[in-house]
């Protein structure tokens, strides 16, 4: 019973560790990308058609508190607002 709690804590750390470190890296490379374009907030994936809307848009979701905890700390920006396709029909 022991190794199995054991192991239970090792899987939970490393899948914490790569939650943090992939938002790390998606949302800093997205902070590259923002200060390219003069822009104040930021992408995950930048939205160039409906499917990268939507994984940009998955990525803002499953990464949320991570985004919140960077504002509040001061260290992260906010996410971008997607652009509105069907605005001009």
């Amino acid at each position: 019973m022991a190794r199995r709690i054991r192991w239970l804590r090792v899987v939970a750390v490393a899948t914490l560790i790569l939650y943090v470190g992939s938002y790390y890296g998606l949302s800093r490379r997205g902070f590259r990308e923002a200060d390219r374009y003069g822009a104040e907030g930021f992408y995950f994936v930048f939205p160039r058609d409906r499917l990268s809307e939507n994984v940009d848009l998955a990525c803002y979701c499953a990464y949320w508190p991570l985004v919140q905890i960077d504002v509040v700390v001061g260290t992260g920006r906010v996410h971008a607002s997607l652009p509105l396709h069907t605005l001009s029909k």
